[in-house]
């Protein structure tokens, strides 16, 4: 007992000693929540306590990043451990990392107030102003350092008790090995905040929120620095003054309407659905005779094109209004938890039930923590599948993504029947992706066929079976169908393969009991349009925020799209493409006599190139500055 207990002297001061820093965190998780309590003032007393058991997974990762040096020398497997100069080491190392993590949870408390989100490494950019307002900001918050004073107290105190007595402790070099590369895998571990897919990020936290109004409890500020500083920024633009920028572009949208109508909403995201593959839009051999089928009965938008080329950008734009403007997707961005006002917020608050079905892992893409994030709360993945069949874990498994798209929308109506009336559901499909594997029935119809084609078939297939079985529910008739892609796929054809033909997509609005919702609508639709275009169409009567605009709007005549590649903005009008650095414009193309856009004439039209850059800038300097202040609410 008394070597093991000596083996483990070490483990045990470092174990001692990260538990000093857990209850600083906490601490300061308290005073961040009493003092910001009307930002939280509806949550319930149990599931305060659940966020405060939660938060320990978040503050394990950040505690884990940020006192490396200590774990690393704690487990260092040699005798030096012992010795007095590399004590004092240690414990000068833990009270200096620690304040300086103090310091920025203490500050964060008074900050989010005019944030609503926790700080990130954008907002250290503003140069001397922090250092001109520094004084005044330990003037009006003296508080803090009082604060700050006591907690350092707290844990030199606490630390003091743990000081190794032991001088010259004999410790076999094998076992303090082993533990040491134990140690540093679980500290690994402990940084990841588990053995998930990906490591954990501040957006995690609306996995364990009611409302997205309380993520900021869950996670502390230190991790949304660490991961904000790995990211890539944006920065405020200032194009334009704040009244011509209005005029230009504003995000404010209201719609008359006579009466809201609260149709059921069923959003159906084909994965990398361009429109190459339909014969309805090319007007050749098609593989998508069902969808072919669908356009001709509703309102088919035929300039629709995606705002990204990825599927965590196209879910963003689609369901939670945002272009795709900046390098990292927003799932994965700085800027990740940030308030947003997505489609499942504005209809949930008119009573919808609201749900997303995705056969990948939970977890996958992000999806999972970013639903919450635009109001829904309903996610039902590869392991509900399972879980609700009481199925083996390989069941309908297709060895790469999730679970075979055909008997997962079926399990999506079997949900879908519980749900009380209206509701709004999306369900995104997952086998028209590399490697574009299919069901073995399917494939032994089409044995020849190429593996992308097949797979594009197979997706058709599901969307037939889909309205098949959905035409028999009494909800269907009184439902708006949104059918479209989160981008195209990888193309064949020339004109699908530029940076015009790349960003196309189907977009149908089909309502089996609106005979007028029928027809083609010429100018350019983007997937930002997606949102503020169905609350026009369903009526929807209060004002809201979106980049967006609605196509039913006759007042509407900006008709663009939007997307941002590898440093380069590009708007898309009705006949040309512009292409901007951030500087300057650097091509322009005429994309209608032009298909391929080869031909650049920037200087043959300097009056187009500076509307269409106009219209462009105003919409980067309003996406930055939405984001970098979290106004979207």
């Amino acid at each position: 007992m008394k070597t093991i207990k000596a083996e483990l002297h070490y483990v045990r001061l470092l174990i001692l000693r990260l538990a000093i820093v857990f209850l600083l965190f906490t601490l300061c998780r308290l005073f961040f929540y009493l003092y910001n309590t009307s930002s939280f003032e509806n949550i319930e007393t149990g599931e305060l306590l659940y966020i405060f058991v939660s938060a320990l997974r978040f503050d394990t990762s950040s505690i884990f990043y940020t006192n490396i040096l200590l774990i690393a020398m704690h487990l260092f497997p040699f005798g030096i451990r012992a010795s007095v100069w590399y004590q004092k080491i240690q414990k000068y190392i833990f009270l200096f990392t620690n304040a300086i993590v103090l310091l920025f949870e203490l500050g964060d408390i008074v900050y989010f107030p005019y944030a609503y989100r926790r700080m990130l490494g954008n907002d250290f950019g503003m140069g001397k102003d922090i250092q001109n307002l520094f004084p005044q900001f330990l003037s009006d918050f003296w508080y803090l350092l009082l604060i700050f004073s006591i907690l350092i107290y707290l844990s030199f105190y606490l630390y003091n008790k743990t000081e190794n007595k032991i001088s010259g402790l004999s410790q076999k070099l094998i076992p303090q090995i082993i533990l040491f590369i134990g140690g540093l895998a679980i500290t690994i571990t402990g940084m990841r905040g588990g053995l998930q897919l990906r490591p954990l990020m501040p957006i995690n936290a609306s996995d364990y929120v009611s409302n997205t109004q309380y993520m900021p409890l869950v996670s502390n500020t230190t991790l949304g620095l660490i991961h904000s500083m790995q990211q890539r920024r944006i920065f405020y633009k200032n194009y334009f003054d704040t009244e011509s920028l209005h005029n230009i572009f504003n995000l404010d949208r209201k719609y008359e309407s006579q009466e809201f109508s609260k149709k059921n909403v069923v959003l159906l995201i084909c994965e990398s659905m361009g429109k190459e593959y339909t014969g309805y839009f090319t007007e050749g051999e098609s593989h998508t005779p069902f969808l072919d089928s669908l356009l001709q009965k509703g309102l088919n938008f035929e300039n629709m094109y995606a705002n990204g080329s990825r599927s965590t950008q196209g879910i963003v734009s689609i369901t939670g209004g945002l272009p795709a403007l900046m390098t990292d997707p927003y799932i994965f961005s700085a800027y990740q938890n940030n308030n947003l006002i997505g489609l499942g917020d504005l209809l949930g608050n008119e009573g919808y039930t609201n749900a997303f079905f995705h056969g990948g892992e939970v977890g996958t893409m992000g999806f999972s923590h970013f639903m919450p994030i635009v109001g829904v709360y309903k996610y039902y993945g590869r392991s509900h599948y399972l879980q609700d069949n009481n199925y083996p874990a390989n069941q309908d498994y297709d060895g790469n993504w999730g679970i075979w798209d055909v008997p997962f929308y079926d399990y999506a109506l079997k949900k879908i029947k519980t749900f009380e009336t209206p509701f709004y559901t999306t369900l995104f499909s997952i086998n028209a992706h590399h490697p574009f594997n299919t069901e073995p029935w399917f494939e032994e119809l089409y044995p020849e066929t190429d593996k992308k084609i097949r797979a594009i078939k197979y997706a058709d297939y599901n969307l037939k079976l889909f309205f098949e079985k959905a035409s028999e529910e009494p909800w269907y008739k009184n439902t708006l169908f949104v059918i479209t892609a989160d981008h195209s796929g990888p193309g064949n054809n020339p004109l699908y393969t530029n940076n015009d033909g790349r960003y196309k997509i189907p977009l149908l609005l089909y309502c089996p009991s609106d005979s007028n919702l029928t027809g083609k609508f010429y100018p350019v639709t983007e997937q930002i349009d997606i949102m503020p275009t169905v609350l026009h169409y369903l009526g929807y009567p209060h004002h809201f925020k979106a980049f967006g605009l609605s196509k039913f709007d006759t007042l509407n005549h900006q008709h663009y799209n939007y997307t941002y590649e590898k440093g380069i903005y590009q708007i898309t009008g009705k006949e040309y493409v512009l292409q901007f650095d951030g500087l300057k414009s650097i091509a322009l193309y005429h994309r209608i006599n032009d298909i391929y856009l080869k031909n650049n004439i920037i200087t043959k039209y300097p009056e187009i190139v500076r509307k269409l850059e106009r219209q462009l800038k105003a919409m980067i300097q309003v996406h930055n500055k939405s984001l970098i202040d979290n106004d979207m609410k």
